[in-house]
């Protein structure tokens, strides 16, 4: 069932049920005021019966019956009769006689009155003294005009009750309508967005409403998934590239090879040159199998309290092992008396991966193969600074260096991938700490990480 459908029954039922009710305690009120009102009207023209009798009865008994006839206006079948103790007749107000009549004046042996209704009859026996004796006063009527009252109200209320639900049922169908047109036109333009034209997007809406902020979040979200979708396509295309030139290198190199016969001396060398591109093939793979790795939700499952300096020694050390002629200086300063302020909740792996990567590529494009490592608190916030003298990144290239596979112009000429950097950032956003390239006027490059 769709929504439109929906929202319309639910309309339609709600309102329908509460106007329901409405008429049902209308209808009720109504018929519970006619049958009170009926039932005092008679018990009081049967008091004034008995009054008028035991005044008029005994000196002018046909003018009694003048009075009664004159009064019977609106009740049909009306009847006034007075009765002895022993049930003798002593005076009926109409040839409408009043049937069991024992039977109502045996009711009044322990009550002075007795209210009964039989087939749309009302009848009231009253017990009362009429000349210093007990007699019983019987009233029976029919309310026929409330009676025709009563069906014309129900008649009434039953076609109003349909004409307005069936008013309900349009009105609401037209609303619900012009409630959906919004999200009609969101689903529209949903509809023309495909993968080959991730940069449309939804019209704003001018009511700031829960469906402007629905349109605003899923143009922030197309926003995501194209530049998810643009990184991806730079990501595999510079990937391929990286792959294809060693892979092109050493082709070439086997296929010279096999055109004729070389000397040891010659073969060593060959072999050497294939090792090393198929070493930098495996250094590509395992960078971008990082970068997959980055992208795992379970990362942070793997987080645990570690002290960061430890972890900043353990990278210069493992570092200096395979990198013997490099230079590499700590410095401490405005470190806390309490040590519990350096551990954090970290990936050892990960964090030493950061470490090593801005190590590498300090030294990397260092004139001298050195790099200063400061680490230090600042504004109650741990800082570790990556300092190396060098030609400094451009301008216009430092809003990218931490883009997959790109690469500075200063640094085409010095062998790597273009991933460090970037592998760097998504471990710094994992832990979210800020990464940033500072500049600076001397000719040194500066990394800073600041710690949450």
């Amino acid at each position: 069932m769709q929504i439109r459908t929906k929202l319309t029954l639910n309309y339609v039922l709600i309102t329908a049920t509460l106007l329901l009710m409405a008429f049902v305690l209308i209808f009720f009120m109504y018929k519970d005021t006619r049958s009170s009102k009926f039932s005092r009207s008679l018990k009081n023209r049967a008091l004034s019966t008995a009054f008028r009798y035991e005044k008029l009865k005994s000196k002018n008994s046909f003018l009694l019956h003048i009075i009664d006839d004159s009064n019977k206006d609106v009740y049909d079948f009306e009847n006034i009769s007075i009765f002895k103790s022993n049930g003798l007749k002593l005076y009926s107000s109409s040839i409408y006689q009043i049937k069991n009549s024992q039977y109502y004046i045996g009711n009044l042996k322990t009550e002075n009155e007795k209210y009964l209704e039989e087939n749309d009859l009302v009848i009231w026996s009253l017990k009362l003294k009429i000349n210093g004796k007990d007699c019983f006063v019987i009233a029976k009527a029919r309310d026929s005009y409330g009676l025709r009252n009563y069906e014309n109200l129900k008649k009434i209320l039953f076609f109003v009750f349909i004409l307005i639900v069936s008013f309900l049922t349009v009105t609401g169908w037209i609303f619900t309508k012009r409630i959906m047109k919004p999200i009609s036109d969101i689903m529209n333009q949903v509809d023309d967005i495909s993968p080959t034209n991730l940069n449309l997007r939804l019209e704003p809406l001018k009511n700031k409403d829960e469906l402007s902020r629905l349109v605003n979040t899923f143009n922030q979200m197309l926003e995501r998934i194209d530049n998810a979708f643009k990184i991806q396509k730079n990501f595999t295309s510079n990937a391929a590239h990286e792959l294809k030139n060693p892979l092109t290198i050493i082709t070439s190199q086997l296929e010279v090879t096999l055109l004729k016969g070389r000397t040891n001396s010659e073969y060593k060398e060959i072999c050497e040159s294939i090792l090393e591109d198929v070493k930098s093939l495996n250094e590509v793979s395992h960078q971008m199998f990082l970068l997959t790795k980055l992208s795992d939700k379970n990362v942070e499952q793997e987080f645990k309290k570690t002290r960061v300096d430890e972890l900043l020694w353990d990278a210069r050390t493992a570092f200096l092992k395979q990198n013997p002629d490099a230079k590499i200086e700590i410095g401490l300063k405005n470190l806390p008396a309490n040590d519990n302020t350096l551990y954090y909740p970290l990936n050892e792996t990960l964090i030493k991966t950061c470490f090593w990567n801005l190590i590498e590529n300090g030294i990397k494009f260092s004139s001298n193969k050195s790099i200063f490592i400061s680490l230090h608190f600042e504004n109650d916030k741990l800082k570790i600074r990556f300092l190396n003298d060098g030609q400094q990144i451009q301008k216009g290239d430092a809003d990218f260096i931490f883009e997959p596979f790109f690469r500075s112009k200063n640094a085409l000429q010095i062998k790597g991938f273009g991933i460090g950097l970037s592998i760097i950032k998504q471990i710094a956003e994992i832990h979210k700490i800020d990464i940033s390239l500072v500049p600076r006027e001397d000719f040194q490059t500066q990394f800073d990480l600041i710690f949450p």
